[in-house]
C-alpha cells in the first residue's frame, strides 16, 4: 500500500465501535495461549467496546479511504496498544502507527519509550526487533482489569528517542492579562514562582506574605526574600505586581486584604493559598518519622496552625470575592497528591495530617463552590527547589545540578540522586497558570493533581524546558520496580 494514503488522527466517539472489534481481534490473534486464563475470560467483545470508549482521549486512528484500519495509545512515555485491521497487516500501517507513536512519546519530553509484549507473540516481536526496539528482558506486566490488575510475563522493549519538546514551549503571555490573582503565601517558595509564573501570563497579581521590607511581620524564618521582592518579578515577567503584608493568621489582617481587593479590583478571579511556614518546625530528616510523644507538642500545634488555619481563615475571607463572577479558580497547594498520602505515612503526625487536611481542604471548598461556577483543585509540586532547598545542598538555581556531583572529603553527592528530578518553583505556577488559562477547569474541581502531571497534559515545561515528574517516578520507579532512568522523567 502507498503509505500516503494513511490518514492519522485523533480518536473521537464514532470510532469506537471500530477501534474496539480491531482490538479484539488482534488481541486474540496475539495473545490467546499466552496470557493467563484469568485475564483470557475477561478480555471479551464488550470488554474491547467499554474500554475503547474510555480510552478515546489516548487514541490516534489510522484511516485508508475514510475507514479506520488501526490505532495506537499513548499513555505518558509507554506505546500502550498498536493494533492494525487483520486485512492490513503487512501493508505499512503499523509502521506508520508506530513511528506516530514513538514521535508522540518524544514530543512530551521523555527520553526512552516503552511497550510489553507477551513472549507467544512473536510477530509482534520481530516487528519491534525490526523497528529498532531493544527487548529488556521479562518483567511482570500488570494488565488492566475491572477487578483489578492482572500479572502478565512480558517482554519490555525499550527504545531511545529524541525530546522535542524543549524549544516549543514559551509561556503566552497575554493568556491572563486582566485577571486578578491573590498569591497567599508568595514571599518565596512554590508561592514566588506560582506568582512569577502568573505574572509570565500577564496577570495582576496581589503577592501577600508576612516578611515585608516596608511593613515587615515576625515570621517562623529569618530570611531575606520579600513579598517586594516577588511583586518585583511579577511586574518584571510582565503582570502587574503587588505587595501587601499580611498575616494569615490573624483574621483582622486577612479581612483588612479582602477589603482592599475589593475597593480596588472589585473581585479576584484566581486565589492560590500556598501559606505554609513550617520548614524548620518540621525539623530535618533526624526528627522524622519519630512517634507523637516524642514530638514537641507546641511545635506540632503549630504546624497545624500554619497549615490549616491560615487556609480556612483564608478562604472565609476572600472567597466570597472569588464567586463575584462566574469561573474563578482556588489553588490549594500542599506535598503530596492525595493517593500518595492516602497511602504513606508523611515524617510525623502533624505534618501528615497538614498536608492531607490541605487537600481534603480543596475537595470541601470544591463542592461549596461548584454551584457558583469555581473551581478548586489541589496541587503539588515535585521535589522543591526552594530557596531553602538550594541553600541546604550550597548551590544556586544556576548551579543546582552540581549538588549531585561528588565532592566534599567524602567525595559523595550533597544531594540525593533522586534530586536530579527535582523542579524549579516556576514550574508548579506554570501548572497554576495552565489551569487558569483553561476555560474547562471545571474539570479538575475537587481533584488532587501535580506539577508533573498538569505538565503532560497542558504541555508547558520548566525553565529549563524539561517536564520533571518525580511524583511518577516515585509510583513507577521507587515502588513499582522499574530501573531508575531519570532521563525517562524529566
Amino acid at each position: 500500500m502507498n503509505t500516503e494514503k494513511i490518514v492519522l488522527r485523533p480518536a473521537v466517539a464514532d470510532d469506537v465501535p471500530h477501534v474496539a472489534a480491531i482490538w479484539y481481534s488482534g488481541w486474540r490473534d496475539g495473545h490467546q495461549g499466552g496470557v493467563p486464563n484469568e485475564l483470557a475470560a475477561v478480555r471479551t467483545a464488550d470488554s474491547f467496546q467499554r474500554r475503547a470508549a474510555q480510552r478515546v482521549t489516548d487514541t490516534t486512528v489510522a484511516t485508508v479511504d475514510g475507514l479506520v484500519v488501526g490505532f495506537i495509545m499513548v499513555v505518558r512515555d509507554e506505546v500502550e496498544q498498536v493494533y492494525v485491521a487483520a486485512e492490513h497487516r503487512g501493508s505499512g500501517v503499523a509502521q506508520v502507527l508506530l513511528a506516530e507513536a514513538e514521535q508522540q512519546v518524544a514530543a512530551s519530553g521523555v527520553a526512552e519509550a516503552w511497550l510489553a509484549v507477551v513472549a507467544s507473540n512473536a510477530r509482534a516481536r520481530a516487528f519491534y526487533a525490526r523497528a529498532g526496539w531493544i527487548d529488556r528482558g521479562l518483567f511482570d506486566y500488570q494488565a488492566a482489569a475491572e477487578a483489578g490488575p492482572i500479572s502478565v510475563t512480558a517482554h519490555r522493549y525499550t527504545k531511545r528517542l529524541h525530546p522535542t519538546h524543549s524549544s516549543k514551549w514559551s509561556p503566552n503571555r497575554d493568556a491572563l492579562r486582566g485577571r486578578v490573582a491573590v498569591v497567599a503565601g508568595a514571599t518565596r517558595g512554590a508561592g514566588r514562582g506560582i506568582a512569577a509564573a502568573l505574572g509570565e501570563a500577564g496577570a495582576t497579581v496581589i503577592c501577600t506574605g508576612r516578611t515585608s521590607s516596608t511593613k515587615p511581620i515576625p515570621s517562623d524564618y529569618h530570611r531575606s526574600e520579600t513579598i517586594e521582592q516577588t511583586a518585583e518579578i511579577v511586574t518584571e515577567f510582565g503582570g502587574v505586581g503587588v505587595a501587601v503584608a499580611v498575616d494569615h493568621l490573624d483574621t483582622n489582617h486577612v479581612r483588612n486584604l479582602a477589603e482592599l481587593v475589593r475597593r480596588e479590583y472589585g473581585r479576584i478571579d484566581v486565589l492560590v493559598n500556598d501559606i505554609w511556614g513550617g520548614e524548620l518546625l518540621k525539623g530535618g530528616p533526624p526528627d522524622w518519622n519519630k512517634p507523637i510523644w516524642e514530638h514537641n507538642i507546641d511545635d506540632g500545634l503549630r504546624i497545624l496552625r500554619l497549615a490549616i488555619d491560615t487556609h480556612l481563615i483564608t478562604a472565609h475571607a476572600l472567597l466570597p470575592l472569588l464567586i463575584q463572577s462566574s469561573g474563578g479558580l482556588l489553588v490549594e497547594v500542599t506535598d503530596g497528591t492525595a493517593i500518595y498520602n492516602a497511602a504513606h505515612y508523611r515524617i510525623s503526625a502533624f505534618y501528615d495530617l497538614a498536608k492531607v487536611a490541605v487537600a481534603r481542604l480543596a475537595f470541601s471548598l470544591g463542592h461549596e463552590l461548584e454551584s457558583f461556577g469555581a473551581t478548586a483543585v489541589a496541587i503539588t509540586p515535585g521535589w522543591l527547589r526552594s530557596e531553602m532547598m538550594l541553600d541546604n545542598f550550597s548551590v544556586s538555581e544556576a548551579n543546582w545540578r552540581d549538588a549531585l556531583r561528588p565532592s566534599g572529603s567524602d567525595n559523595r553527592p550533597a544531594a540525593p540522586a533522586d534530586f536530579a528530578l527535582s523542579e524549579s518553583p516556576r514550574y508548579v505556577g506554570r501548572a497554576v497558570a495552565a489551569l487558569a488559562a483553561d476555560p474547562n477547569r471545571a474539570r479538575w474541581n475537587k481533584k488532587s493533581v501535580s506539577s508533573g502531571q498538569l505538565a503532560n497534559e497542558y504541555g508547558f515545561t520548566d525553565v529549563d524546558g524539561s517536564k520533571p515528574d518525580i511524583w511518577r517516578f516515585i509510583e513507577e520507579v521507587r515502588e513499582g520496580g522499574l530501573e531508575a532512568d531519570y532521563d525517562k522523567y524529566r
